[in-house]
């Protein structure tokens, strides 16, 4: 595992789009006026990007833009300005490239996880799965707080605690982290961009998607074979988008929860209500590293 440097006060982070393009100018806008509060640089083009509809710039334009940032010696962090889809169209010319990122913190999520699971994996780069710059602000305290620790706190004493539902405990269990977004993760099933969860925490959130597609995806994990060989999952936010109530919100997630024990041996943990997801709580968690999950303290820790 590489750990990239923490940053400090005065670090540049550069905004790559190696998805969807500016939707909401003025969300990218207060996304950058929240990390030059946090004290960093950022750098990204004057113009944004030119992309059209549901891409920020050409597949060549956003790979290139990709190696070029990682390879800048001002830059210190790449972030991603947002989600939506592309990555999948570029990750795997950047499998077949000699694409070597030097170690800077990455931060994204949603499509992002593409990226991430390549960095992790190719590259063994540890990562931060957290917000992207459009998100930033309509993240709560709690989860700004934990996108600013994770920047500039060491990895090899970082720890996140938070109040999950403990659906099957092992007690202590340890793994490498992985996964994302469930519905980006399986639309790279049976192609060189698809994760290795052998032994793997995985980490799974999703937005506005109804019960049975969740269920259909969820199905397909299990049918594929990537549940067996799990150590743990840690399932975060899915509701976000879909216009439920609390109540409904509820049944909605315990609908996924039972679902998920279903699918899963004995002998995998698992915990659900993991603060990760499209909503306005999404701490930002490391991936590609080893952690341990600690059940009687609710406590994700690097061990």
């Amino acid at each position: 595992m590489i750990f990239p440097s923490p940053l400090k006060a005065g670090d540049t982070i550069a905004i790559v789009a190696p998805s969807g393009g500016i939707t909401c100018r003025a969300s990218f806008e207060e996304g950058i006026r929240i990390l030059h509060e946090f004290g960093f640089k950022t750098k990204f083009p004057r113009d944004l990007w030119p992309g059209r509809e549901y891409l920020a710039d050409t597949d060549e334009n956003r790979s290139n833009e990709l190696k070029t940032i990682w390879n800048d010696p001002e830059v210190d962090a790449v972030m991603a300005a947002r989600g939506g889809f592309g990555c999948l169209r570029i990750t795997a010319q950047l499998q077949s490239t000699t694409f070597f990122p030097q170690p800077k913190r990455f931060i994204g999520f949603s499509d992002i996880t593409l990226l991430h699971s390549f960095l992790n994996e190719k590259h063994n780069l540890v990562t931060l799965h957290g917000p992207v710059v459009t998100s930033l602000s309509r993240l709560n305290q709690k989860s700004l707080l934990a996108f600013r620790s994770a920047l500039i706190e060491r990895f090899d004493n970082w720890q996140c605690s938070f109040q999950p539902e403990i659906l099957r405990d092992s007690h202590s269990c340890s793994g490498i982290s992985a996964g994302g977004n469930l519905s980006t993760i399986i639309s790279t099933l049976g192609t060189v961009c698809e994760q290795d969860w052998k032994n793997k925490i995985v980490i799974l959130e999703d937005t506005g998607e109804p019960l049975y597609r969740i269920d259909r995806m969820l199905t397909q994990l299990k049918l594929c074979g990537k549940l067996d060989t799990v150590s743990a999952i840690l399932l975060g936010d899915f509701s976000h988008g879909l216009g439920l109530d609390r109540i409904e919100t509820m049944r909605h997630h315990d609908a996924i929860w039972e679902r998920m024990l279903d699918l899963t041996d004995e002998n995998v943990t698992l915990w659900a209500d993991v603060p990760v997801g499209h909503g306005a709580t999404n701490f930002t968690l490391p991936l590609g590293m080893k952690i341990t999950l600690d059940s009687m303290k609710g406590v994700v820790a690097h061990r």
